[in-house]
């Protein structure tokens, strides 16, 4: 889209068009955004044209930031309305306590999923051998897709391998932030709880079972 001046008295007419031509307008949402008329005005054309990805920017998380548009009194902030509707019937929000590069990824992935292939980004397919990431693979469905060149280049191409390290290793190793290690680390472990073997039961329980399996003495 092109530029304008953020004082501009006449910023609609200047704004309007770009947003005619983008294919997502992202709204970066913050409680002082809630206040601006100006604003309103893009949130509503955003969601009018089906084009609206909202970011909290203030708070930073879903949790709080759901918590801090309820505690909003619309009727005496009425700019806030659309949002506050938004967000109180479920509508998608992304957070942007993991950084810009996380919250740049999503947004390539909702234009991606709008059939359109942002600017100086690589279409790839994980594992094609043609320069495709091979950790997308497992990182794309837990939202994690930034961190894949970090783990291509440690050489991890499946979550067996990441067995056994901690949260640490996972934000030393792949620049991760916490949250996000934290995420991985519970993927982990359900994988390899899932893959483990049953335990032997104890000899007591053993005998038992087989005493219990026996045919009685005539």
């Amino acid at each position: 889209t092109g530029r304008f001046a953020k004082d501009s008295p006449d910023w609609k007419r200047e704004w309007y068009p770009n947003a005619q031509a983008a294919t997502l307008i992202v709204c970066l949402l913050s409680l002082k955004y809630l206040t601006s008329e100006a604003c309103a005005t893009e949130f509503r054309v955003a969601e009018t044209k089906k084009k609206l990805m909202v970011v909290c920017l203030d708070p930073p998380d879903i949790g709080s930031f759901k918590s801090a548009v309820d505690a909003i009194d619309t009727k005496a902030i009425p700019s806030a309305s659309g949002p506050a509707m938004f967000v109180s019937a479920g509508g998608q929000l992304t957070a942007s306590d993991g950084g810009l590069e996380v919250v740049a990824a999503e947004v390539a992935k909702v234009m991606q999923d709008r059939g359109v292939t942002p600017k100086n980004a690589t279409a790839s397919t994980p594992g094609d051998g043609g320069g495709g990431s091979v950790a997308m693979a497992f990182l794309e469905p837990l939202n994690l897709s930034t961190y894949a060149p970090a783990f291509d280049k440690q050489g991890v191409d499946s979550l067996d391998m990441l067995e056994g390290m901690s949260i640490d290793e996972y934000m030393t190793h792949f620049e991760m932030t916490r949250f996000h290690a934290n995420k991985l680390k519970r993927e982990v472990d359900k994988q390899t709880s899932a893959q483990a073997p049953p335990s032997p039961a104890p000899p007591a329980a053993a005998e038992a079972a087989a005493a219990a399996a026996a045919p009685a003495a005539p």
